[in-house]
């Protein structure tokens, strides 16, 4: 037992290690953004309910007439006419709908709530037949960038390995497909100015969602082909790096609790053994 629980800390410290430097590649992202963005830092602090006047163009102008949606296209227009951004649907396809499947049970399903903090996805996901919920047709792959479409809690995954089986993601979430440089895609879209985008395509009063059509509006910034490499290859061997000593350490700790158990025959602890089946 204290051989596994040696190996248990030693795994931990890994998982640690790998928050560590997934939090600081985060922040360098973060930092590139506000920096290179510094011009634009009014528009990407100003509060939607903050009261506010603009003069806008008559290309800013949409079917919707929310001051919300027309600041998003502004910023949208003087990003590309800069050269500092381009349309993400020059980058990525959204919500991709070939290779469809052709049955969907069988797959497991992907919401909102698999969605954690930390650009991952749930290890156990719920089938499709206990799902009500309606689905995207096309299984997630790799290197995917899930989005969740919830305004008030927006989370970003990133299919870095692939999931290994057939997954199909809500209609809650938005598929994007990037054609190259995923993993710095990924980053960039929790950046501020992605964010400050993201949240003005809200629509609603109560739950606010984006749909998937206002999707289409967002820029992104324009990148130098070295460093969106290398901070796709780096959040690639982080995640990496953490999905293996989350593995480690549910075997660890399946095996402590085998041992406990040939130990103790009599033990019966229903709570303890549905707890080594958990998530991370």
């Amino acid at each position: 037992f204290g051989e596994f629980a040696r190996l248990y800390a030693q795994y931990l410290i890994d998982f640690d290690q790998a928050q560590d430097r997934l939090s600081r590649l985060r922040a360098e992202v973060g930092n590139w953004v506000g920096e290179r963005f510094a011009d634009y830092e009014d528009f990407m602090s100003l509060a939607l309910d903050a009261r506010r006047w603009r003069r806008f163009e008559s290309e800013d102008l949409a079917e919707v007439l929310l001051i919300s949606v027309m600041e998003q296209r502004y910023l949208a227009r003087r990003l590309r006419q800069d050269g500092e951004a381009v349309p993400l649907t020059k980058l990525a396809s959204v919500n991709p709908r070939h290779p469809a499947v052709e049955h969907e049970f069988g797959c497991k399903v992907l919401r909102l709530g698999d969605l954690d903090d930390h650009l991952g996805i749930a290890t156990h996901l719920a089938e499709r037949e206990a799902v009500a919920w309606r689905v995207q047709r096309r299984p997630v792959e790799r290197f995917d960038v899930l989005v969740s479409t919830f305004a008030a809690e927006s989370r970003v995954a990133f299919a870095a390995a692939g999931l290994g089986e057939c997954v199909l993601p809500t209609e809650q979430l938005v598929t994007l497909c990037f054609h190259h440089h995923q993993g710095a895609y990924a980053l960039l879209i929790e950046s501020s100015l992605v964010q400050a985008q993201w949240q003005r395509l809200a629509t609603g009063s109560m739950q606010r969602f984006v749909p998937p059509a206002s999707v289409r509006q967002l820029v992104m910034p324009t990148l130098d082909p070295s460093l969106a490499e290398d901070w796709h290859e780096r959040l690639v061997e982080i995640l990496a790096a953490r999905s293996k000593a989350q593995a480690s350490l549910l075997t660890a700790k399946a095996k402590m609790f085998d041992y406990y158990r040939s130990v103790h025959p009599a033990f019966e602890d229903e709570g303890l053994e549905a707890e080594q089946g958990g998530t991370w």
